[in-house]
């Protein structure tokens, strides 16, 4: 019996224990099957999905809508999976968020927090588009909501735009990866070719950072000419001459329309320019205030520049009284040069269409509300004092140019008719 009742009790505390294990690996009643499913770190594409489709996403979802872990914005080369159509998924992503800034800001608090954001740059370094960049990445930490860990610019140079348009193109549409979009690309879209995934009416922009309404005058040389009438009156061409592919814009409008102006370009930078006017190889150039003076001043203490005409803005009274001329003429305003309404309209156009020049943009697919945000942080970038005094020691005029007016510009030029679209084309050096 002793024997029997030792085995009946070990088999009863067998069962207790069994019993007590599965009381304690039950806790509080949670399913250990379950555990996986709250992963704080994943970013799931189907989270993306719900984003995009909606502004303003459940309370319950996560803070950071990015569809891609970490280390993807890091990555040079990210991989195609991450992002499987480059090509806009056809919903608008022009359009804000409906939320408020202080919404998209809480919204996306942390979504920066600890990651790097790359700028990518469709030139090689040390050039004009690589240093501005620079100069944002310096102060654009201090405006984007949270504490991104660093900047990073990413050179991708090639097919004029296009390699680095494609390189956005392939990173995640997380808003942690922006272009400064070359703007022959959307020439490319005016002149009917296709340029994949770039959709001028979805177009996520977020700013340019050098939309500034410069006074562009036209001077001849007073060794030559006393006046614009004088030059109609002798009936020679004037020759102005450009920096590289480029020709003062003005005198190429009135060249084209057919006054006496002809236009060469191919001069390697503005002091080659201005002393092949000084040497008599050019008789007639832009004469600019902030520069002029500072490379070439026995120009202006010479009395050498014979003020023409001028356009987009009035020269400032100053300017005029140092060079000792009379009123210039505004463009439309002179005399033997005939503009019909519809070149007006495209001049006009062109001269707004580069004023936007080095436009900034996100991947088409970011969700609307980190479109926003970017748009909001990037004017605060543009505005901030620091940036201005630091892009003005770089040589650069900056000034916040909206998306809004820059659709506002491609909507006017895509309403040109067809002569005034080839004129915008002629004027910007595609001919």
């Amino acid at each position: 019996m002793g024997k029997n009742n030792r085995a009946r009790y070990g088999a009863i505390f067998a069962l207790l224990a069994v019993a007590l294990m599965v009381f304690a690996l039950s806790g509080c009643g949670s399913d250990p099957t379950q555990e996986p499913a709250p992963a704080p770190t994943a970013t799931t594409a189907p989270a993306d999905t719900g984003q995009a489709e909606s502004p303003a996403p459940a309370p319950a979802a996560t803070p950071t809508p990015a569809p891609a872990d970490t280390g993807q914005a890091e990555s040079p080369a990210p991989a195609p999976a991450a992002t499987p159509t480059p090509v806009p998924a056809g919903a608008p992503t022009q359009a804000p968020s409906e939320t408020g800034p202080a919404m998209q800001e809480s919204e996306f608090a942390g979504h920066f927090d600890d990651e790097p954001v790359t700028i990518v740059v469709g030139s090689a370094p040390g050039g004009g588009y690589d240093l501005l960049a620079r100069t944002i990445a310096r102060f654009a930490p201090q405006h984007l909501p949270g504490e991104p860990r660093r900047f990073q610019i990413r050179n991708v140079s090639g097919g004029g735009g296009l390699r680095a348009w494609e390189t956005l193109l392939r990173s995640d549409a997380d808003g942690r990866t922006i272009l400064t979009l070359n703007i022959n690309l959307i020439r490319q879209v005016l002149l009917g070719r296709e340029v994949s995934g770039l959709d001028l009416n979805t177009l996520p922009l977020i700013g340019a950072p050098t939309r500034v309404s410069d006074p562009y005058l036209i001077c001849a040389d007073r060794h030559k000419y006393s006046s614009w009438d004088d030059l109609l009156a002798d009936g020679s061409v004037t020759i102005a001459g450009g920096t590289g592919g480029r020709v003062p814009m003005g005198a190429h409008f009135v060249e084209l329309v057919g006054g006496p102006m002809k236009t060469i370009p191919g001069y390697e930078g503005s002091t080659e320019t201005l002393a092949a006017f000084e040497r008599g190889e050019l008789e007639a150039s832009t004469c600019i205030q902030r520069r002029d003076p500072r490379l070439l001043p026995e120009l202006v203490e010479d009395m050498r520049w014979l003020p023409l005409f001028w356009w987009n803005t009035r020269p400032n009274q100053e300017w005029l009284d140092t060079l000792g001329a009379p009123e210039p003429y505004h463009i439309y305003d002179l005399p033997g040069v005939d503009f019909q309404d519809w070149q007006k309209t495209a001049f006009n156009a062109t001269v707004e269409y580069n004023d936007f020049l080095r436009m900034y943009v996100v991947h088409p697919d970011t969700p609307p509300g980190l479109v926003q945000v970017w748009r909001d942080s990037y004017q605060a970038v543009i505005e901030d004092p620091g940036f201005i005094e630091a892009a003005g020691i770089a040589g650069y005029d900056v000034g916040f140019g909206s998306p809004d007016d820059f659709g506002q510009v491609i909507d006017d030029l895509l309403s040109l008719p067809p002569e005034g679209l080839e004129l915008v084309l002629r004027l910007s050096g595609i001919n």
